[in-house]
């Protein structure tokens, strides 16, 4: 077997050039250990397994629409039980014990799904460019969270920028304040409208409590519009 052109034959080496560009990149990084991002991405991990767990739990409650048991077997309760805690004491459990393949009428005592009383939905409605909405919960640091999410008040209010005026009625109280994507938009004792980290429609205020601030309770009813 003879080539037409024989020279060309110098330039197979050539073709291994990419792969020795690349592993000499690759000796050029070295990996750091850095604690911030190390926390970081452990806190991805950690909110990718609440988020797995959320879902099994709300697949768990939407099976009770059809069916539905009392959990009076204690074989699938957590260790540690409290009489507080039962979202994470009981029903936790229960849901991972039913991801890892235990059968739903295993789990307790069958009972009648007719008996079963739906929650009520808390008020929630766009009426032209205003939010109506009420106070879900007071947090541990006096933030309103209400009822609601991006989509609702984007809904109401159209493109949100930080910094966009809002007027924000509060049971008989009318106050005036922000759009904002964090605390740090606006000074020290300011308030603010924005999304939470769980993705909740909230007001609250900068290093402040904004339940004491404006006499804020759970179903107090709030008006959201633009300034």
């Amino acid at each position: 077997m003879t080539f037409l052109q024989p020279w060309l034959l110098l330039t197979l080496p050539l073709i291994a050039l990419p792969v020795i560009i690349h592993l000499i990149n690759q000796q050029r990084f070295q990996s750091v250990q850095w604690a911030a991002m190390m926390f970081l991405l452990s806190a991805k991990a950690l909110s990718r397994g609440y988020t797995r767990l959320r879902q099994w739990l709300i697949m768990l409650l939407r099976m009770l629409a059809v069916a539905a048991v009392i959990l009076d077997d204690e074989r699938w309760w957590g260790p540690s039980r409290s009489h507080t805690f039962h979202g994470r004491d009981l029903f936790a459990p229960v849901a991972a014990h039913l991801a890892a393949g235990v059968s739903f009428g295993d789990l307790g005592s069958p009972l009648d799904a007719s008996l079963l009383v739906p929650a009520a939905a808390l008020p929630l409605e766009v009426k032209g460019d205003e939010l109506h909405t009420v106070v879900r919960i007071v947090d541990g640091f006096g933030t309103l969270v209400l009822a609601g999410d991006r989509s609702d008040i984007s809904a109401a209010l159209g493109t949100l920028e930080p910094g966009l005026p809002l007027t924000i009625t509060i049971g008989d109280q009318t106050i005036s304040t922000v759009w904002a994507n964090r605390f740090g938009d606006v000074p020290e004792g300011a308030p603010l409208c924005y999304i939470d980290s769980a993705g909740r429609l909230a007001l609250a205020v900068n290093r402040g409590s904004a339940a004491e601030r404006y006499k804020a309770t759970r179903r107090t009813p709030v008006v959201i519009t633009r300034a």
